[in-house]
C-alpha cells in the first residue's frame, strides 16, 4: 500500500509544488526538475529533487523532497544517504524536506545526527501542519485531493470528505477525469482511516463513478492479473524443480545409477546432477 501512496504523490507533485514552495517560503530565480534518477540501491531512488539556481551561482542548491508514511527512526540514515548521493552527483549544497503523511500526530521521526565529526539534520514537515482549507481554496484537483492529509481543524472526517468531493466535482467538471482523482482520494483516505466512510458516500452521492470502467482501475486489475499469473507460474516451476531435485538426490543416495545415467533419466545436464551430488557431499 505504501507504494500506492508514493505513486500518487509523485504523480501530483508538479501541481502541488507551488503550494508547498509558498508555505515553506522557498524562493528561487530559476528552477529545474532533476529527471535523472539518483539510485541509492537497485530498488531505491529519491522521491523528488529540484535544482534551484540564482544570478549568483554561489546560492544554487538542490532541493530534495521525500514523502513518508511511517513514524520510524531508520528514515534518518536513509535521508543521510540520499543527501550524500545528491551532493556527490551534483556537487551542490542540498536542502532536504521530508513530508510526513502518516497517521501518528505529531510525528516523532528523529531528524538530527551528532556523532564524532558528523553533524547532520533534515527538515521534517507534517502535512497536518497545513490546514485542509488551504488545499480546498485551490481549483487544482491534485491539491484538493491532498486536503485529506492535512489538518481538519476540528472538522469531522465526514464533513471534510463532503467538502473535498464537492470541490473535486466543481474543479474537474462532468467531462474531466473525476474517476482518476476519486481513485487517488480513495487510496489516500486510507491513511486517515476514512476509506470505508468514503465508499459509503460514493455509493449514495451523485458524484459516484463506475470504478470498474475507470481506466486506471482496469490497468491495475490487468497488471494484478498478469503479476498473479506470472507469480503462479514461477511458484509452480519452483515446486517442479524442488520435486526433481529430491528425485535426483534419492537416486544419488541409492548409488545404483551413475551421474551420467541419472542425467539422462531426468533429461538434465550432467553438471546439474554433479552440483546436487556436491551439495549432498556423497
Amino acid at each position: 500500500m505504501a507504494a500506492q501512496y508514493d505513486k500518487i504523490l509523485k504523480e501530483n507533485i508538479a501541481p502541488l509544488l507551488p503550494f508547498l514552495m509558498r508555505r515553506l517560503h522557498i524562493y528561487y530565480e530559476h528552477i529545474e526538475t532533476l529527471k535523472d534518477k539518483t539510485q541509492i540501491t537497485i530498488e531505491r531512488e529519491t522521491d523528488f529533487s529540484l535544482k534551484l539556481t540564482f544570478g549568483d551561482p554561489s546560492k544554487n542548491y538542490i532541493l530534495h523532497f521525500e514523502f513518508h508514511g511511517k513514524d520510524e527512526s531508520r528514515v534518518l540514515n536513509r535521508q543521510l544517504l540520499y543527501r550524500a548521493m545528491l551532493r556527490h552527483k551534483h556537487n551542490l549544497p542540498v536542502r532536504q524536506i521530508l513530508f510526513y503523511i502518516g497517521d501518528k500526530y505529531p510525528a516523532s521521526i528523529p531528524t538530527r545526527i551528532e556523532e564524532g565529526g558528523l553533524s547532520y539534520r533534515f527538515e521534517l514537515v507534517d502535512f497536518r501542519d497545513f490546514s485542509f482549507e488551504d488545499f480546498l481554496e485551490s481549483g487544482i484537483p491534485e491539491e484538493i485531493v491532498t486536503a485529506i492529509l492535512a489538518n481538519f481543524k476540528g472538522r469531522s472526517g465526514d464533513v471534510v470528505l463532503d467538502l473535498i468531493l464537492e470541490r473535486l466535482k466543481n474543479a474537474v467538471g462532468p467531462d474531466g477525469e473525476l474517476g482518476k482523482y476519486i481513485a487517488q482520494l480513495e487510496v489516500l483516505s486510507n491513511l486517515r482511516k476514512l476509506q470505508p466512510l468514503l465508499f459509503t458516500k460514493l455509493e449514495s452521492m451523485s458524484i459516484t463513478y463506475d470504478l470498474k470502467n475507470d481506466i486506471r482501475f482496469k490497468q491495475g486489475i490487468e497488471k494484478g492479473i498478469k503479476e498473479g499469473i506470472e507469480k503462479g507460474i514461477k511458484l509452480e516451476r519452483q515446486k517442479e524443480e524442488a520435486k526433481q531435485v529430491k528425485l535426483i538426490q534419492d537416486a544419488l543416495l541409492d548409488k545404483t545409477l551413475t551421474v551420467q545415467q541419472i542425467a539422462k533419466l531426468f533429461d538434465v545436464e550432467e553438471e546439474y546432477v554433479q552440483m546436487i551430488q556436491n551439495d549432498l557431499k556423497v
